[in-house]
């Protein structure tokens, strides 16, 4: 339909104003269009609301369309080749012209009358919307269009409901399409525009209406998401304003359950904006020191973890994901947010389920949390039920924060801060890993994540739990290996890495029968996968250090891994079959294939042999495997 926007949108707009002098409704007879039926005072409203829609419909869905406009509009008609870039870029101004011309009545000085009927006045808000969302502003240098509309929209004086909500979304819109607010007036106008919607007028009993209510709350949101430099000095006032207080207690009247959601959808958006202005110095963080997150905790979002609404109990646990790391340690003891969430896995609403394991995804990265061995413990004993939660979203954040925790606690193992690990029992080692065995046999959007905590797990546990669960791990990664989705593949390689680096699989990996299972399913991603994240972490398998030549199968083994590896180093630079996102690693592909190589060569009394087959073949090509080669005949 693309191809045909010009027979209903001619870019004419212009050029025939540009040849009259007057930006006038006249100016339009040579050819009809939508943008003549939407502007025409003839047409009835019912038939000019119907042109809007119908250029709303082609708008929809139209951002990677549109994202080809570039530039500036034309002042004058061009008389030679017109790109396509320009053509669009025409018509998106042309678009944003009429329908500010209808919504304001003066938009690029043209001298028609603001719409009065209301449905053609909402219906234009509306489709301006979704052209806002469509429009790539940033590559339309002329004129910034967005402060048009924001001019237009602040400026509507109908007082109808439809008209007002239009409105407000459409505000919403423009903030986050990137609109700056330009002055501390055009501030103000927004939060008058805003407020009469939060609170009966004083001279009158009646609610305000909870459609417009809700709207004004996302419009703070989105405010709040984008401008947080207009507003960061008044965070204390919004928190403990009457529109939060009064926003969260509306609904519990049973007057209505959305007014109390887009408050909390707030309160999120505050703490999530705000985050990054904490700095842990109460000095240099300005307005928001520790004690305002204290305040926003205790009065805000921990009494709403026990709200009758399950959406306002999934927003108040993404609100405590917004913590920032430095703020753990000045909280007070009788603010144990551990305890809080964790006791939500087992909510009865999904959607509380979901945050709950994000959020503890979140907690079990920081240093305040993975360091508290009574946090382990319970996450160990609270985790695995989820591993057969009835939701498949439960089930992979539920799995992202298993591996999360695998992924903690291996970085502390590589620094040496081993007290957490020495503290847990091989009983829970155990439930880690029979856990991470179960996501990494689910669907495979908690695959990746279940390979990824396996190999985590197997490379700090102790020699019984590893030796327990050898059979299972074995065939879960190999199986994850050679099926899926590539993230599943790279994930199970870079496990396996893991595995082969674990001193407690290295004192048993005699008794695995599934090894040679395994460095087979390895060799073959190396060669055959078309990603080459999967090659990499194959190859850093394939070479981890600790490997001796009887974890590979004998000398013999490791002769026939160096010639796969070869035909690897070769296909390194055979880009027939390879994807464009995919070149990036290639450098890091042949490094890793090299060092692999070179390892493998270390295992064997073939070093000068394949010197020679590298300077002799291809020479220039492989400099870094020359030199890893000969550091190897060194003992470096």
């Amino acid at each position: 339909m693309y191809s045909k926007w010009t027979l209903f949108m001619p870019t004419l707009l212009i050029t025939a104003m540009d040849k009259t002098g007057e930006h006038t409704t006249e100016a339009f007879t040579a050819q009809q269009s939508l943008f003549d039926v939407m502007l025409s005072d003839a047409c009835t409203p019912r038939t000019r609301m119907a042109a809007i829609l119908i250029l709303q419909s082609f708008l929809e869905g139209s951002l990677q369309y549109l994202a080809v406009a570039e530039g500036g509009k034309k002042e004058t008609p061009s008389q030679t080749f017109t790109s396509l870039s320009q053509k669009l870029t025409d018509t998106v101004t042309d678009m944003h012209t009429v329908l500010l011309a209808i919504i304001a009545g003066k938009s690029v000085g043209m001298k028609i009358e603001v719409e009065r009927d209301d449905s053609v006045l909402s219906a234009a808000l509306r489709c301006l919307a979704v052209l806002i969302q469509n429009s790539p502003y940033a590559r339309l240098t002329h004129h910034d269009l967005r402060a048009d509309c924001f001019q237009a929209c602040i400026e509507v004086a109908e007082d109808s409901d439809s008209v007002r909500l239009a409105q407000l979304e459409t505000l919403a819109h423009l903030f986050d399409a990137g609109f700056i607010v330009p002055d501390v007036q055009a501030k103000s106008l927004l939060l008058n525009l805003m407020r009469p919607h939060w609170k009966p007028a004083p001279d009158t009993q009646t609610p305000p209406n909870s459609n417009l209510w809700v709207a004004s709350l996302d419009l703070m949101s989105a405010f709040a998401r984008n401008q947080m430099h207009w507003i960061s000095d008044d965070w204390d006032a919004w928190i403990d304003s009457e529109v939060v207080q009064v926003g969260l207690e509306v609904g519990k009247s049973g007057r209505s359950d959305l007014v109390r959601v887009a408050t909390m959808k707030l309160v999120e958006q505050f703490a999530k904006s705000v985050q990054p202005l904490y700095t842990g110095k109460e000095t240099d963080s300005g307005p928001v020191t520790a004690q305002w997150w204290i305040n926003l905790l205790m009065n805000r979002v921990l009494p709403a973890l026990e709200d009758g609404l399950f959406a306002v109990r999934a927003l108040a646990l993404d609100s405590l994901a917004h913590v920032p790391a430095d703020c753990f340690d000045n909280l007070p003891g009788s603010i144990n947010l551990a305890e809080s969430v964790v006791k939500l896995l087992e909510d009865v609403d999904e959607n509380v389920r979901r945050s709950c394991c994000m959020t503890l995804g979140v907690y079990v990265t920081l240093a305040f949390f993975s360091k508290d061995t009574e946090f382990v413990y319970l996450l160990a004993h609270k985790l695995p039920a989820l591993a057969k939660d009835g939701d498949l979203l439960v089930r992979v954040r539920a799995s992202w924060a298993v591996a999360n925790l695998g992924d903690t606690l291996l970085a502390d193992h590589i620094k040496g801060e081993n007290r957490v690990l020495d503290e847990l029992s091989e009983d829970i080692y155990c439930k880690l890993m029979e856990c991470a065995l179960l996501y990494a046999n689910d669907n495979e959007k908690c695959r990746s994540n279940g390979v990824r905590a396996i190999g985590n797990f197997a490379r700090i546990s102790k020699d019984g739990c590893i030796l327990i669960n050898l059979d299972k791990v074995m065939t879960a990664i190999i199986q994850n290996i050679e099926s899926g989705p590539f993230k599943v593949r790279w994930n199970s390689c870079y496990a396996a890495h893991n595995i082969f680096q674990s001193p407690s699989f290295l004192s048993i990996h005699a008794q695995c029968t599934a090894l040679p299972r395994l460095i087979a399913a390895l060799a073959r991603a190396l060669v055959q996968s078309k990603n080459y994240k999967v090659r990499i972490n194959a190859a850093m398998a394939l070479s981890a250090p600790g490997c001796g030549v009887q974890i590979y199968g004998g000398v013999q083994e490791v002769e026939r891994l160096v010639g796969v590896l070869e035909s690897a180093m070769e296909s390194v630079d055979d880009l027939r079959d390879t994807s464009f996102g995919e070149y990036r690693y290639r450098d890091q592909l042949n490094e890793q294939v090299c060092a692999c190589f070179c390892n493998c060569v270390w295992f064997t009394n073939m070093c000068i042999h394949w010197i020679r087959v590298v300077d002799n073949g291809n020479g220039i090509q492989l400099k870094k495997t020359v030199r890893h080669l000969k550091r190897a005949i060194a003992g470096v």
